[in-house]
């Protein structure tokens, strides 16, 4: 007996055939709004960041709307680092606190003696519309 799940839905080749265009329709709506969305977003923002102002609240709906402040992870001058203390980078590395750009490792002249430590990346499914040719 299998688990119902609400989530999951299976399709026959042709009913995601017919799926297709309006599939295709919808995501097209749906990345307009959230372009507008995004638009008038930031408008607000810059609004309130111009107008010093912390809090919106609308008197109708009573939706309040908040700037609130987020930092990003810091960072470490890895090169420093390396040329003050490279014992430290050494155990940094151990401990699986780095990772590497691999765009940069491939313009480097010793990049062919790294080939045997890359690891492969995670691969990800993506649902791709395309019309098809008359």
């Amino acid at each position: 007996m299998t688990n119902y799940n609400p989530t999951a839905v299976e399709l026959s080749r042709g009913q995601a055939e017919q799926s297709g265009p309006r599939l295709q329709k919808l995501r097209k709506e749906i990345a307009g709004l959230t372009g507008k969305n995004v638009t008038l977003t930031r408008q607000i923002k810059v609004a309130m960041e111009s107008l010093d102002v912390v809090s919106l609240i609308d008197g109708e709906t009573g939706i309040e709307t908040r700037l609130q402040e987020r930092r990003a992870s810091g960072s470490l001058d890895l090169v420093l680092l390396a040329q003050q203390y490279p014992k430290l980078v050494v155990g940094l590395a151990r401990d699986g606190a780095l990772k590497a750009d691999l765009s940069v490792i491939d313009g480097l002249s010793y990049a062919g003696e790294l080939v045997d430590f890359l690891r492969p990346g995670t691969a990800t499914t993506a649902l791709v519309f395309k019309r098809a040719a008359p």
